[in-house]
């Protein structure tokens, strides 16, 4: 689940309750957001990728829990 407010340099949208999108420069490293609701996400941590971490927001009649479960992990 994303924080519940999205910190640091950011090039896109950050209006909380409404929608976050765009990329985020933290102290991590870059994490792109595309979200409106934080309890239906994905978050993709990555590793030797341009992104550290991607969150983003599935469909309304998916279940995020499902969906990742279905992923294929290394």
């Amino acid at each position: 689940m994303p924080p519940a407010r999205c910190r640091g340099i950011r090039i896109g949208t950050n209006v909380p309750g409404v929608k976050v999108a765009g990329t985020f420069f933290t102290d991590e490293g870059m994490i792109f957001y595309d979200f409106h609701d934080p309890q239906r996400c994905l978050t993709f941590d990555l590793a030797h990728q341009h992104y550290r971490r991607v969150v983003v927001q599935v469909d309304k009649d998916q279940d995020p829990a499902a969906l990742a479960a279905d992923i294929p992990r290394d």
